[in-house]
């Protein structure tokens, strides 16, 4: 099972914020979706994707582990998180305020890579995060 991060808005929307997958390039992001039993009906084309190169990926999937360590579930939630490594899986849903911070962290993790700032920028300014 290939590493990814799926990140679910859970928080009231105008709109329907479909969930963001981030992985390594050459991940099939539907394959490994399916593969978990993690398929969602409300998004019949599938999550958004973000694939980065595999260097940037694993320093990336390392914040976001270290990221989520102190963060405990919310009542309250909105974002449902899902970090899958190749053995384990780690499920937080967090609150606004602990779901803004891990956003921040992943966003100043995000390798320079062409468009991988601007499509993780635009899925969170639709979720107000």
């Amino acid at each position: 099972m290939p590493r990814f991060i799926k990140l679910t808005f859970t928080g009231i929307q105008d709109k329907p914020v479909g969930s963001l997958v981030i992985g390594p390039e050459g991940m099939d992001v539907a394959e490994a979706i399916a593969a978990l039993g993690l398929a969602d009906p409300s998004e019949p084309d599938g999550p958004s994707e973000l694939l980065i190169a595999e260097a940037g990926f694993s320093a990336l999937f390392a914040k976001a582990t270290s990221a989520l360590e102190p963060l405990a579930d919310a009542e309250a939630s909105v974002l449902d998180l899902l970090i899958q490594d190749e053995a384990a899986q780690i499920r937080r849903v967090l609150a606004e305020t602990d779901a803004s911070a891990f956003l921040d962290r992943i966003a100043a993790a995000l390798p320079e890579v062409a468009g991988a700032a601007e499509t993780f920028s635009n899925w969170r300014f639709r979720t107000n995060l």
